[in-house]
């Protein structure tokens, strides 16, 4: 009795053999093809069309890394877009600025009418459950919008 996998020779050509591994009644090709479809269902494809001597200086760069052209262009990108992402997401206060902000949470002014009516219509349109508002808005402001437009 063989296991459940086990190599064969198939005679391809006549000049030729070539290996392949049987699994359980499918061949490698057929494994491999399963395996690169549930890999490229979690990626993607970016391309970007640069004069050649744009490609050039990216090989180079890459070439004096070790990393190939994708694999450069790819890791320059990430970089690129963490720092933007953390630049868009950090915020700078001033030594007196973060003062304020702090004494502002520490000692919370007193709600106002229209501060409450607001949490009151908040209450109301939230979500718990999904994390979600129900939102839509405000007819006088999308008057206002249209007649701008107009």
């Amino acid at each position: 009795m063989l296991p459940f996998w086990h190599h064969q020779a198939i005679l391809h050509r006549p000049s030729s053999i070539v290996h392949r591994t049987f699994v359980r009644g499918a061949t490698i090709d057929d494994v491999l093809d399963m395996t690169n479809a549930v890999a490229r269902r979690n990626e993607a494809r970016v391309t970007a069309r640069v004069p050649k001597r744009v490609q050039d200086r990216l090989q180079y760069a890459a070439d004096l890394t070790g990393a190939t052209l994708n694999q450069f262009m790819v890791q320059s990108a990430l970089k690129e877009a963490d720092a933007i992402i953390e630049k868009e997401n950090l915020i700078v206060l001033s030594k007196r600025d973060a003062q304020v902000f702090f004494r502002a949470l520490a000692n919370p002014p007193a709600a106002t009418d229209a501060f409450k009516k607001a949490a009151a219509r908040f209450a109301e349109r939230f979500d718990a459950a999904n994390q979600r508002i129900e939102w839509s808005p405000r007819q006088e402001v999308v008057r206002l919008r249209k007649a701008r437009t107009k």
